[in-house]
């Protein structure tokens, strides 16, 4: 499993695309590594806490079937936007 190939589509696809949703994106990128990680099995939210009145900290983790991405948003609660603090993956 190439890890670094991996990570750099991911940064990559976020790059290009910072008004898609981040999970859809990171899942899209992944998609061309499918013999290494395997089918995507879903996504769940595992850690939440409002940082301001107005922002958010979600803990996302995207489970594969041979590996894992840990992705930490950053929402706003006025609008849709939400940058991406960190993603980690881990097998």
């Amino acid at each position: 499993m190439n890890v670094r190939k991996m990570k750099l589509a991911v940064a990559v696809g976020l790059l290009n695309n910072p008004s898609v949703n981040a999970l859809v994106t990171i899942k899209e990128a992944m998609r061309q590594f499918t013999t290494e990680v395997g089918r995507f099995l879903g996504f769940s939210l595992t850690r939440e806490y409002p940082l301001d009145a107005n922002k958010i900290n979600r803990s996302y983790s995207l489970m594969f079937e041979n590996c894992a991405i840990e992705l930490d948003l950053v929402s706003s609660q006025q609008n849709s936007a939400h940058i991406v603090r960190d993603f980690r993956l881990s097998q």
